[in-house]
């Protein structure tokens, strides 16, 4: 969630050349010498900004049949297209969405949008792997907001050895549970707006609340068992222990990890809270 390695971009004009290249070799837009220059001028220059949105990526000196061209030849990076390869080796680089870490990546999303970063339509660093819903949600934000801007899940400098995402548990009448983005000294101001503005934009706290149910239920046993055995501090031992399995398997900052390490924390829902979501019969 959040973070992912950046792909092997080395045969990015390749990967263009074959996709402005129909199966029987015929070229729909030739590249000319100058062609390959400027645009590999505009991928250098991506990677320099960490794929900013910047004027200089527009490609505005281009011929505006090629951009048109470039845009249109992303279906085939889509299934099936001549670039199918790179659709699979991007979007096997995710385990999970990094946008939710909820859902299997399936799809892939311009970070720079395609209608406006055209020159950039089948460049593998601009090309994120991210599930259904989070793309549904996202749409095209042009990024021209930095308050309003996705992170850059290959470019981002992440935290990841420190908390910054956190859940907060109410119970009572019920049970309900809000991940917020918190302020450390470690994640910039920007940076913080920009991982809160995406989790909200995602519509993350209303699509986990059921997903959350569902996991507590998996140690619904677990919990009062050991609430019958130990008390409190048994719930919060095996809480702690599902912390610490996710922080191992996703992250630290993953939903997972924070909700469990949020109810550890929490006296009443160790105290026998638990069982607002899980009634004894």
């Amino acid at each position: 969630m959040w973070k992912l390695p950046l792909p092997d971009n080395n045969n990015a004009i390749l990967e263009l050349v074959t996709a402005l290249t129909l199966k029987n070799g015929k070229q729909k837009h030739p590249l000319t010498p100058g062609d390959k220059v400027a645009i590999d001028n505009i991928y250098k220059h991506y990677e320099v900004c960490y794929g900013v949105a910047d004027i200089r990526l527009l490609g505005k000196k281009l011929d505006q049949d090629l951009l048109n061209a470039i845009e249109k030849a992303y279906s085939e990076v889509q299934k099936k297209g001549r670039l199918s390869a790179l659709r699979d080796r991007i979007l096997l680089n995710a385990a999970l969405c990094p946008c939710c870490g909820l859902r299997i990546a399936d799809e892939l999303d311009h970070h720079l949008p395609k209608v406006d970063y055209k020159a950039l339509a089948v460049y593998s660093s601009n090309l994120v792997p991210i599930c259904h819903n989070c793309n549904n949600h996202k749409k095209t934000i042009d990024g021209d907001d930095v308050t309003e801007r996705f992170i850059h899940i290959y470019y981002d400098k992440i935290p990841e050895d420190v908390q910054f995402l956190f859940a907060n548990v109410t119970i009572g009448k019920g049970f309900k549970v809000k991940l917020e983005v918190r302020k450390i000294k470690e994640l910039s101001g920007e940076l913080r707006q920009q991982l809160q503005f995406q989790m909200d934009r995602v519509k993350l706290n209303e699509r986990l609340e059921m997903q959350i149910i569902d996991d507590l239920a998996a140690i619904a046993f677990g919990l009062e068992g050991n609430y019958v055995v130990a008390g409190a501090i048994g719930v919060k031992r095996l809480l702690e222990g599902t912390a610490r399995y996710y922080r191992g398997r996703y992250g630290l900052n993953h939903w997972r990890t924070a909700v469990m390490r949020a109810l550890a924390e929490h006296d009443d829902f160790c105290n026998g809270g638990f069982r607002i979501v899980f009634p004894l019969n």
